[in-house]
C-alpha cells in the first residue's frame, strides 16, 4: 500500500528569494485536502543528507548534474524508492484527496493518443510503495552515460532527467502490470494558463477530478528552482 506521505522541494534560486504566490496557493490545497498525511518538505541540504544516508552511492553523480532541477528530478526519483509516498511539485493544485493508495506504484498519463491510451507520462505527481525496482532501474540507467555532456539547453532538462526520461524509462519497463497509469483527464487536464482562470479552475474541481498541474515551469524562466 501507498504510504500517505507527502513530499515537496522548495529550493531559493538566491538567499533572498520570495516564496512564490503561485505555489502558497497550490500548497494550502495539499494541506486542505491531506490533513491526516505526514508532509515532508525539503531543501538543498535536506536533499543531501537524505541521499548521503539512504542513496550514498549517487552522491558523486547527483553532485555532478548541471542544473538544481536536474537534482530534483533524481531526488523524487530515490524518495519514490526509499521512502515512497506521493511526490507533488509545487504547482500542482489538488481538487480532492489523493485516494489511489492500493497500487504499487501510480504515475498519471499526461498524453494519450486517439483511443485514449497512454503515450507518455508526467513527474509532476508520482505515487508508490516504497522500494518498488522501476525507481531504481530508473537510477541505475539515470548515470549510464555522463548527462552532463549532453545539457546544452534548458530543453535538455526535460529529455535527461524529466518527464521524456521518465516516460522512455516507463516503455521500456518489463513489468507494466506494476504501474498504474490514470487517464489524463484526472490528474493533467489541460492547463490553458489556467493559474489565475478561476472560471475553468472552478469547472475543473466540479467535475471531480484530482487537480491540476499549473506547469509555471519557474526552474526554467530563471524564477526559482522548483
Amino acid at each position: 500500500m501507498i504510504p500517505k506521505i507527502i513530499h515537496q522541494v522548495y529550493v531559493k534560486q538566491k538567499p533572498d528569494s520570495v516564496f512564490p504566490k503561485e505555489y502558497e496557493r497550490c500548497q494550502k490545497t495539499v494541506f486542505e485536502h491531506h490533513p491526516d498525511f505526514e508532509y515532508k518538505l525539503y531543501d538543498e541540504n535536506d536533499m543531501l543528507d537524505v541521499i548521503k544516508t539512504h542513496c550514498p552511492e549517487y552522491l558523486d553523480e547527483y553532485n555532478r548534474l548541471p542544473r538544481m532541477i536536474m537534482k530534483i528530478d533524481m531526488f523524487r526519483i530515490m524518495l519514490m524508492y526509499v521512502f515512497g509516498g506521493i511526490w507533488v511539485d509545487f504547482d500542482y493544485f489538488f481538487f480532492k484527496p489523493y485516494d489511489l493508495f492500493d497500487y504499487k506504484i501510480v504515475i498519471p498519463c499526461n498524453k494519450e493518443d486517439d483511443d485514449g491510451n497512454p503515450i507518455s507520462i508526467a513527474n509532476a505527481i508520482l505515487a508508490s510503495e516504497p522500494r518498488q525496482l522501476f525507481w531504481k532501474k530508473i537510477l541505475d540507467t539515470l548515470f549510464t552515460h555522463d548527462r552532463t555532456k549532453r545539457f546544452q539547453s534548458e530543453w535538455d532538462v526535460i529529455r535527461e532527467t524529466g518527464p521524456q526520461f521518465l516516460s522512455k524509462m516507463w516503455k521500456e519497463y518489463e513489468h507494466k502490470d506494476d504501474i498504474y497509469v490514470p487517464k489524463r483527464a484526472l490528474f493533467h487536464p489541460p492547463s490553458l494558463n489556467a493559474t489565475y482562470n478561476y472560471k475553468y479552475i472552478e469547472e475543473l474541481r466540479e467535475s471531480g477530478i484530482y487537480g491540476i498541474h499549473f506547469c509555471t515551469s519557474l526552474w526554467f524562466h530563471g524564477k526559482n528552482y522548483l
